[in-house]
């Protein structure tokens, strides 16, 4: 989590977050999933469904738990 609030302040790259995550899948998806919700909240909505919706990805709904149906349904949401 310090990552992501780095990432947040602006002292680290959204691409360092996901680099940095390795191939562990907890790691991987909510690199993922919040690198996407930065990409939100700064207005680039290419990149949030993007990176949104590798974090909906089957292969981690058991490594997100419930975080995971979030990143199912956000780049829904934004859709409309």
């Amino acid at each position: 989590m310090r990552e992501i609030y780095q990432m947040f302040r602006g002292t680290m790259t959204p691409d360092a977050i996901v680099k940095g995550a390795g191939s562990e899948p907890s790691s991987r998806f909510f690199a993922e999933l919040y690198v996407g919700l930065y990409y939100d909240a700064t207005g680039d909505r290419t990149r949030a469904i993007e990176h949104l919706r590798r974090a909906a990805a089957k292969d981690y709904a058991s490594a997100g738990g419930y975080m995971h149906r979030v990143a199912e349904l956000h780049p829904l949401l934004q859709s409309r």
